[in-house]
């Protein structure tokens, strides 16, 4: 959860320092990102499955996140569709581009989704087991 949490916040760096232009926030290449992304989206998935699993499909994310404050969903859903409209930009307008600030920018939209969300589960399945276990 919390690896998640420093990949997200990690990822809002690289991103921003993006528009800007800057290539390489943290003075090298920011790509393990995506190995990281992929270390806390596994545990994700398992605790979303187990957190989801006597709940009608149409009720997974409420069901998923329940265990979290009410601010986690609408957040969820904001940075979902920051992440859809950056990719339709990057895709549309900036695909072509040899510069590395506009590659970081597109590929960094996706990292802040998938480290939120996979802090969001994580967060939600601590809260939940915690308390089931009081």
């Amino acid at each position: 959860m919390y690896l998640a949490l420093l990949g997200f916040f990690l990822s809002l760096i690289a991103h921003m320092g993006a528009y800007i232009g800057i290539a390489r926030p943290f003075g090298f290449d920011p790509w393990p990102l995506h190995i990281g992304m992929l270390l806390v989206c596994l545990p994700a998935v398992f605790a979303a499955k187990k957190l989801s699993k006597d709940f009608p499909k149409a009720d997974m994310w409420k069901a998923t996140l329940r265990g979290g404050p009410e601010w986690m969903m609408p957040l969820l859903r904001l940075i979902f569709g920051y992440a859809l409209l950056n990719l339709f930009v990057y895709a549309v307008i900036d695909g072509n581009s040899q510069n590395e600030a506009i590659k970081l920018r597109g590929f960094s939209g996706h990292w802040l989704l998938f480290y939120y969300v996979s802090f969001a589960v994580l967060y939600s399945y601590n809260n939940i087991m915690q308390s089931d276990s009081a």
